[in-house]
């Protein structure tokens, strides 16, 4: 019985994996939670070819996610904080998505990008989509969490922003540090 049920969580996986999508974004979980992933504009009439050479971008109602988590991972460089969303593709619905490589196939043209392995949806993804998100700054994962957990208000065991030069906060009763000469902590979700 363990083993038949250890057989199916193993052949259940990748299955599952399959029903991921994954989106580089600079934008916060709280405004993703208030907008949705939105393309730049949403009512726009570019083609998804003309997306995928990046043609008219503020005409692109096309929001790029990947089915590779590493590829991902990859876009995430910036200097800020940057977020790897993985979302749950049943919950984005099926007529605005688009396998960029099908469609390519499709038509017969090569497709110029395959390492992307990109999914695009047209005009937004729900919020209620999104699954989690890892939180990058120059390439290196500082935290992430669920959506659940975010919802639940977890996100207010992040720390206080420090305090901007010329503040007038001091250091704590006791400290003999003061606030620049303490090393700088990265931003640190609930993981």
């Amino acid at each position: 019985m363990l083993t038949s049920l250890i057989s199916f969580v193993v052949l259940l996986g990748p299955a599952l994996a399959a029903d991921l999508l994954y989106r580089v974004d600079g934008r916060s979980p709280e405004t993703i939670q208030s907008t949705g992933l939105v393309s730049k504009n949403p009512s726009g009439t570019l083609s998804l070819f003309d997306h995928v050479d990046k043609k008219d971008q503020s005409n692109d109602p096309w929001v790029s996610t990947t089915t590779s988590k590493s590829f991902a991972k990859s876009g995430a460089q910036s200097i800020t904080d940057i977020y790897v969303y993985t979302l749950d593709k049943s919950r984005i619905p099926a007529s605005s998505m688009k396998d960029v490589a099908e469609e390519y196939k499709k038509t017969k043209e090569k497709y110029p990008h395959p390492a992307e392995m990109e999914v695009s949806v047209k005009g937004s993804i729900p919020w209620n989509a999104v699954v989690s998100w890892d939180v990058y700054k120059r390439s290196k994962k500082v935290g992430g969490m669920t959506r659940d957990e975010f919802e639940r208000g977890k996100r207010s065991q992040a720390p206080s922003p420090e305090p901007q030069r010329g503040s007038s906060k001091s250091p704590s009763k006791g400290s003999s540090k003061s606030p620049s000469s303490s090393p700088k902590k990265p931003r640190s979700f609930i993981a």
